[in-house]
């Protein structure tokens, strides 16, 4: 009877690796990536065998070996030793060489990670299976996920599909699980399985979704609201998209739901208060932005002073959109800077991915230009790359009567 310390425990999500009888063997930079490449190949075809020549074509395309042959004689015997080496076992033939095809020795224990998904997956899909073992099944899947497919092999062709039809098992498995909790009404459950969904695929909106519809159940109003924020900010910032309408109506539904009658004004002026402690200028939605500009425009109208509209735009040295890497960095430097550097009566707003929009109060032209020498200095200081560059155009609000 086989137990479970004889089994060669395989992880192939958030990470690889190879565990039996108390050794471990994870991928590291000492060995080349050849190496690992064929051991994961192997694994994950470990119930057939493949040819010499298909080896060759994966671990050597367009003939970038000399002697493939050779080379590929040499390498599994490395890999055999380091199996052999790992486990203390000289004596078991970890790779099974036969009729030119070589394959993992069928006759080891495995237990394969990405075989068990799938195991779950055909299971909780048949038409017989019940509400409550399906939803067990698939509280397994989200178990054993815990990240991309092989996520150190991304430049591998044979990976990318494999990747993507697990992590859309994972997905579908998280919402569905996530569902069931909800309607038995174990929103801590439910949460905990989209909390992790939320971190592994942070733009997947369905999983949002219901992640702040868990949030509401639960009857934490507050941390769902926050929740919507925080995801329409990030994928805006990060994408430069707006979230979908049907996010945008949930949330203006739990919105309403919160609202509640308040006979004492103090109870509200607190709030208030609260929610006005901040530190420099005041960073807000473009929605939220243009409203208060609204309101601006109407007040100078009758205090006779100015107000500044300022657009920053960052650019590479030739004027072009940076790469992703770096205009995500560049613009969280600038928004530092001019949080730090603005006063509390300015405002600021993300106005496209590139671009920031400013209202600058109570300055005239020459103060204008001042205070965005500081502001460019500063960004400077945090942020040192000279192939970003930032334009800066400005005008007056015009007062409206």
């Amino acid at each position: 009877m086989q137990t479970r310390e004889s089994e060669y425990i395989i992880t192939m999500f958030g990470d690889f690796s190879i565990e039996h009888g108390g050794s471990k063997l994870e991928k590291s930079s000492r060995r080349t990536q050849q190496v690992w490449n064929l051991l994961e190949f192997l694994i994950a075809n470990r119930k057939g065998s493949t040819s010499s020549e298909n080896l060759i074509e994966f671990l050597w395309p367009n003939g970038s070996s000399d002697n493939p042959a050779n080379a590929l004689k040499n390498l599994v015997y490395r890999l055999r030793t380091i199996l052999s080496d790992t486990f203390r076992d000289e004596e078991r033939q970890f790779i099974i060489y036969r009729r030119n095809s070589y394959a993992l020795n069928s006759e080891l224990v495995c237990s394969v990670d990405s075989e068990l998904i799938e195991t779950y997956w055909n299971s909780a899909e048949r038409e017989t299976t019940d509400r409550e073992e399906r939803k067990r099944l698939m509280l397994k899947i989200t178990e054993l996920y815990n990240g991309v497919f092989l996520p150190k092999s991304t430049r591998e062709e044979w990976v990318t599909p494999l990747r993507s039809y697990y992590h859309r098992i994972y997905i579908q498995s998280a919402i569905k699980a996530a569902q069931m909790l909800m309607e038995d009404k174990n929103y801590q459950g439910s949460l905990q399985v989209l909390e992790k969904a939320a971190s592994i695929d942070v733009y997947e909106e369905r999983i949002h979704e219901l992640l702040i519809r868990a949030l509401a159940a639960s009857g934490d109003h507050t941390a769902a609201l926050e929740h919507y924020y925080f995801i329409t900010r990030k994928i805006y910032d990060d994408l430069g998209v707006k979230v979908s309408a049907g996010l945008t109506k949930m949330y203006n539904e739990i919105a309403k739901s919160v609202n509640h009658v308040e006979a004492d004004l103090s109870v509200i002026e607190e709030g208030l208060r609260n929610a006005a402690q901040y530190n420099g200028a005041f960073c807000c939605d473009y929605e939220v932005f243009k409203n208060i500009y609204c309101m601006q425009s109407r007040l100078i109208a009758r205090s006779g002073q100015s107000i500044f509209l300022v657009l920053l735009t960052v650019s590479d040295s030739k004027g072009a959109v940076p790469a992703v890497a770096q205009l995500s960095c560049a613009m969280e430097k600038l928004m530092t800077a001019a949080v730090e550097t603005l006063r509390k009566s300015d405002v600021i707003s993300r106005f496209s991915p590139t671009q920031y929009i400013l209202m600058l109060s109570y300055l005239n032209h020459e103060n204008c230009q001042t205070v965005l020498k500081r502001l460019f200095e500063r960004f400077k200081k945090y942020y040192k790359n000279p192939s970003i560059r930032v334009l800066a155009t400005h005008c007056p609000v015009v007062p409206v009567s």
